[in-house]
Formats: C-alpha cells, structure tokens, sequence
C-alpha cells in the first residue's frame, strides 16, 4: 500500500484516501476547505478526483505492498479478480438477451399467439443450451426464429447453436460460417474464441500448422492468463516441428508449456495430460489426434517405454 502525504496539512494517509482538488493533492478535510475557500463557484470537469493506489486491488481490496497491478478501465486488479472480469462465464450474454427478448415478446403475444410461441421455445432452447442439450437448443431456436422472423436475435442466436452443435459434432467447416454469422451480429467475447477454436480444428485437421498456430495465438491473446490457451499455442509449435524438425519450433513449444505451467493454480489434470501430448509430439514427431492420444496411450505416455 501506498502513502501520500497532504500538501497542505503535511498528514501522511493512504493513497485511496487522498484526493486531487484542482491539481493540489489533499487529504479529505483540506479538500473539502479548499472548496469552501471558493465560495461555491463552479467547478471543471475533472476537478476533484479520488487517488487510485496501484498497488490494492479496487475490486477485493487485497494490498500487494509495493507490487503495481495490472489495470482493468484504469482501475488496478490482482489476477485473481482480473481472471474474473477476462473470462465471465460464456452463457452469460444469453440470459440478458432473454430477459431483453422477454419484455419485447410479453407485449406484443396478446395481438398473435406466434410470439408467445417464439418466446417458449427461446426460452426453451436458452435452458438446453446451458444444461449443454445443444441438438435440443438448437432446433427450438431455429423454430423460435420461424415463428418469429422479424426478430433478427432469434435468426444470429440460431446460428450460433447450430453452430456449437456441429462443432460438439467435430464439423467444423460446417459450423464455422455460422458462427461467423453469428459474432458479426452478437458481438462477444466468447463468440471471438468459438471461431478461433473453430479455426484452429480445421487448421489442424487438414495439417496446415501455420493456420493452426495462427489461431492459437489469437486465443491466447484474449486468454493471457489461461494455461490451455498457452498450452495450445506451445501444442502448434510442436506440430511445427514435427513436421520440420526445426529446433527453433522444438524451444518455442517448450518455451509456451513453461508460460503455461507458470501460471497454474494448483494441480490442473486437464492440462497435464495436455502436457503429455505435446511432449509425445515432441519427441516422436508424431501428430495424432486426441482422440487417437487417449485410444494409443490410455494411461497416457511415458518417453521410452513406447506407453
């Protein structure tokens, strides 16, 4: 935590307690008389502004001492409340263009029976979508959008769940149009992650690993902090080198695994048996499918034991 002394009264008090009044940083009780002092005239914009210590995280209020925070909308976060804000949980958006859709749908189902239909199976479908039924999600949505056309939420929406279905399904040439046609109306986040990932698939299925680590590299920059997004990008790096057998792809794989563990919070079995697959990949230069991985080695792989 920090301190600031008053320039006034010469106190020293916490930086979060100390104000800005018309350039002049002052404690609360010599800012409020340097007000006084201007008899009510009016003020700038920008004329009394409450410090901001670098070093507390304004959302848990943690002090980190003399460590700077990274910012969110200028404000200081500690990692644990900036994972919070980066990866808000992906069916969020949908509850609140329910409610939206909601309060327009009520209105209108007394003049025709079709709206109040839509709204039912949108709501039916927003309820599948989030216990994970995607098939189910996305044909009430689809009949929702029938029933309701001029409701273009319905029509991106759809896409958007036919979208994830086929990509449940491994389709992922099919689904990624849709899910383009979905991000350029939704736009969100989570959407821009879903076409990466959709892209990165398809990348990796047709072997081209230029693509595939492009995409990665895209995830990654929306997920600084998540270790399968930098275990993915490391994951492209030995693709790269299994086919190239260049040492340069070999370090930058090892390199992207480190930044990754660097950042685990506790035992993550997800991303050890990641790990595995690019090391496999690494000392193998053999490229094989998850589903191949866990089929070949289902105890997972151990280098020289061929298990």
């Amino acid at each position: 935590m920090k301190h600031v002394k008053c320039a006034r009264c010469a106190t020293e008090h916490p930086m979060n307690e100390m104000f800005t009044v018309l350039g002049e940083t002052l404690c609360e009780p010599c800012g409020d008389r340097k007000l006084a002092e201007r008899g009510g005239a009016k003020l700038p914009d920008g004329a009394v502004l409450r410090m901001v210590d670098p070093t507390v995280c304004f959302h848990c209020s943690t002090d980190y001492g003399s460590q700077q925070l990274r910012t969110v909308a200028e404000l200081p976060a500690c990692e644990a409340c900036m994972d919070k804000f980066m990866h808000y949980p992906f069916p969020g958006w949908i509850k609140a263009s329910a409610a939206v859709l909601g309060l327009l749908l009520v209105a209108v189902m007394m003049v025709n029976a079709r709206y109040f239909t839509g709204y039912r199976e949108a709501n039916g479908a927003f309820a599948a979508f989030e216990a994970g039924d995607f098939p189910a999600a996305a044909r009430l949505i689809a009949a929702a959008r029938d029933h309701v056309p001029e409701c273009k939420p319905y029509g991106s929406i759809a896409s958007l769940y036919r979208g994830v279905q086929l990509m449940n399904e491994d389709k992922f040439k099919e689904a990624l149009p849709l899910l383009k046609s979905a991000r350029s109306e939704l736009q969100d986040k989570q959407l821009d992650l879903t076409v990466f990932a959709a892209e990165a698939a398809i990348a990796f299925d047709e072997k081209d690993y230029d693509g595939f680590l492009e995409a990665n590299e895209k995830m990654a920059a929306l997920q600084p902090n998540e270790p399968m997004a930098l275990g993915a990008v490391a994951s492209a790096h030995a693709c790269r080198y299994a086919v190239s057998g260049a040492e340069e792809s070999r370090q930058k794989a090892m390199e992207w695994l480190g930044k990754a563990e660097a950042i685990l919070k506790g035992a993550n079995p997800e991303f050890l048996e990641y790990k595995n697959r690019v090391l496999h990949r690494l000392a193998t230069r053999e490229i094989i499918s998850p589903k191949e991985f866990k089929k070949k080695y289902p105890n997972g792989w151990k280098e020289g034991s061929g298990q």
